[in-house]
């Protein structure tokens, strides 16, 4: 008997649960680095979309012949989405997303769902991105706290605090200042923040815009294309751990959110 899932779009019991599911975790298998857009659609490996369909992970924390990934399972639902004008498979290519100005049935679920997944990936990396940047601030303001703190013994013989008495005009300014600089710098390490990325723009607070891309741009796909982009490579940078690139690019995704 084939148990293959059916997926309809008129109305039924669970349907929108089996569907959106479903495609949720063909997008979540793909974000950000195997969407691209083309023709009106944007479009998915179908190896990668058969990936997400698949089930490589024991439900209950024990190892199961049902629990391992099914091939042909996949097949079957990834069929069964196609049939059902979810997506769209075109030989080794998987359509999840369309013009929304096209005539297609599930328009307005398809992008809900698709503005959701690339949203929940944007707010995991701002995350990591946060950690991380934090991690390395940390050690950037130890660096500094030291280097002030070596300068200021450079100026005594002893090493002790230098006698301003004893210093010309330009050394004692340069003494002020060093003072002012090691009590910002300690100061900022004791209550571990970091103003500037604490004032520098958010991800996570834009991401409802994604929902409106059908609504509000001239073209949504070419939009969310540029978004997956930019997430893509903020993915990238968090990966690579370089705070420098990690704050550029979460500054141009910023800019492609607020659009």
């Amino acid at each position: 008997m084939d148990d293959s899932p059916a997926f309809e779009t008129d109305t039924g019991t669970n349907t929108d649960a089996d569907w959106q599911d479903a495609y949720r975790a063909i997008l979540d298998a793909c974000l950000p680095n195997c969407l691209s857009v083309a023709d009106g659609a944007a479009t998915v490996p179908r190896a990668n979309a058969l990936a997400g369909l698949g089930n490589p992970e024991p439900s209950n924390g024990e190892s199961s012949d049902d629990d391992l990934p099914d091939a042909e399972r996949a097949e079957e639902r990834l069929s069964s989405l196609d049939a059902a004008g979810a997506v769209e498979c075109d030989g080794d290519s998987v359509a999840v997303l369309f013009d929304p100005e096209a005539d297609r049935e599930l328009t307005s679920e398809r992008w809900r769902v698709a503005a959701d997944a690339l949203a929940a990936e944007i707010e995991r990396l701002d995350a990591e991105a946060l950690d991380d940047d934090g991690a390395n601030r940390e050690e950037e303001i130890d660096e500094k706290i030291e280097t002030i703190a070596a300068e200021i013994r450079d100026m005594t013989a002893d090493d002790g605090m230098p006698d301003v008495d004893d210093l010309d005009a330009d050394q004692r300014e340069r003494f002020r200042n060093l003072k002012e600089e090691f009590v910002y710098y300690r100061n900022l390490r004791e209550a571990n923040t970091d103003p500037t990325r604490a004032l520098a723009p958010t991800l996570a607070d834009r991401t409802d815009r994604l929902g409106d891309l059908p609504d509000r741009a001239d073209d949504a796909l070419a939009e969310f294309e540029t978004a997956v982009e930019a997430t893509a490579a903020l993915r990238q940078a968090v990966d690579s751990d370089d705070s420098a690139v990690i704050r550029e690019r979460v500054a141009r995704l910023v800019e492609v959110l607020d659009g």
